[in-house]
C-alpha cells in the first residue's frame, strides 16, 4: 500500500486541519493498539476495534461526496498515510515472533529501502481490521477490490 496522494497531484478542496489529523492518527494508533492486544490475549481498553472512538469531521463529508468513509475505509486512508505523517505508529509492527526469530508474518508491512520505517501493505490492514479471523479477512479482501473506491479514484494504490 503506497502514501496517498490527490488526483492529478493537487485539488481545489481544503485539507484536513493539523489538529484533526493529529486526532485521526492517534485514533489509528488506538486501533492498531487494540488489535494487538486482542491478537496477543492482553486487556484492550476497547472490546473491538470498531469500539475505538473516532471523530467525525465536516472534512470526510466534504471531500467523500459520493461515497462516505467506512471505519474500514478510515484505517486504510489513516494507515497509508501514516508512513509520512508519523513513520513512528507503524513501530508495532517490528515486534519478533520468538518462535521462529522473525517478525510476524501476519502483520505484513516491509521496510522501506529509502525510508527507516515500515510501509503498510494489504496484509498489514487485513490483520488490523481482521486479526485471525478468516471469515472477517476474506471479507476486507472482497470490500478493498480493486473497484474499491478509494483505488479507483487514484487516492490509495496498491
Amino acid at each position: 500500500m503506497s502514501t496517498l496522494f490527490t488526483l492529478n497531484g493537487h485539488t481545489d478542496l481544503k485539507g484536513p486541519d493539523v489538529a484533526f489529523v493529529e486526532k485521526q492518527i492517534e485514533w489509528l494508533s488506538n486501533v492498531i493498539d487494540t488489535r494487538l492486544k486482542l491478537y496477543f490475549g492482553h486487556e484492550p481498553s476497547w472490546a473491538e476495534i470498531e469500539d475505538v472512538p473516532d471523530e467525525q469531521s465536516d472534512w470526510y463529508t466534504t471531500f467523500f461526496k459520493k461515497q462516505p468513509l467506512s471505519f474500514a475505509d478510515k484505517v486504510m486512508l489513516w494507515l497509508s498515510m501514516a508512513p509520512v505523517l508519523k513513520p513512528q505508529l507503524l513501530d508495532f509492527f517490528y515486534v519478533k515472533n520468538q518462535d521462529i526469530d522473525n517478525r510476524f508474518s501476519e502483520f505484513g508491512a516491509f521496510k522501506a529501502a529509502q525510508l527507516n520505517g515500515l510501509v503498510p501493505t494489504m496484509d498489514t490492514l487485513l490483520f488490523i481490521l481482521s486479526g485471525d479471523d478468516l471469515q472477517k479477512r476474506i471479507f476486507y479482501l472482497n470490500h478493498f477490490g480493486r473497484d474499491h473506491f478509494l483505488f479507483s479514484s487514484h487516492l490509495i494504490q496498491l
